[in-house]
């Protein structure tokens, strides 16, 4: 009867939005056990909310601690930009493992990089591309591109994405950064960096 009457409770803690279905911690169940309304700070302690649509931004920052992974500004090179072509399509980045970014259950990483648009533009744009990797296989492989602006012409063109590390299946799986010319065309690119976003 116990049991039964724990069910139905619980039911309602669903019905009023109290228990989510998903993201339940030990610690957020014994903050709402028994109650029909969230206690203050009680959000806090749920696993983090992760995109259903592949689409991730990380909107509120105070809840973590902002550190540099890596930046690499290029500067051992000529003109101190990175020249993608088809005999070298990889940029150099970070290549970690999941232990180096945190101890916790997830980081965010802010990649940003610059794009140098030539006046004439040939080829595809290089993609930006976050991936962790587990015996030599990648999950969690997220790209973004570079929306060229028109008119196209001469100018450096940002870009940003926000990665929410995945559920790894171990804390030595490594994630790597990198920007990729894939068909090969040459494209001049400048100031990558990873920065970590951790739980505090």
């Amino acid at each position: 009867a116990g049991f039964v009457l724990l069910n139905l409770f619980q039911t309602l803690q669903w019905y009023c939005r109290v228990l989510p279905k998903d993201r339940v911690t030990g610690a957020y169940y014994a903050a709402i056990f028994g109650r029909l309304s969230v206690p203050a700070a009680a959000e806090g302690l749920l696993m983090v909310d992760r995109s259903t649509d592949g689409a991730e931004h990380l909107s509120d920052e105070a809840g973590y601690d902002q550190r540099e992974l890596f930046l690499d500004r290029f500067d051992d090179r000529p003109d101190s930009v990175m020249t993608l072509s088809a005999q070298d399509p990889y940029s150099p980045g970070p290549h970690v493992p999941y232990s180096a970014i945190t101890a916790k259950d997830h980081a965010w990483l802010r990649v940003t990089a610059d794009l140098l648009v030539p006046d004439t533009v040939r080829g595809v744009p290089p993609v930006l591309v976050v991936a962790f990797h587990h015996d030599g296989r990648s999950y969690k492989y997220r790209t973004g591109t570079w929306p060229l602006p028109l008119p196209v012409g001469a100018r450096t063109v940002p870009i940003t994405m926000d990665y929410l590390t995945p559920e790894v299946r171990s804390t030595q799986d490594d994630v790597k950064v990198y920007l990729w010319s894939q068909d090969g065309s040459t494209w001049r690119v400048d100031d990558l960096r990873v920065q970590v976003f951790e739980p505090k």
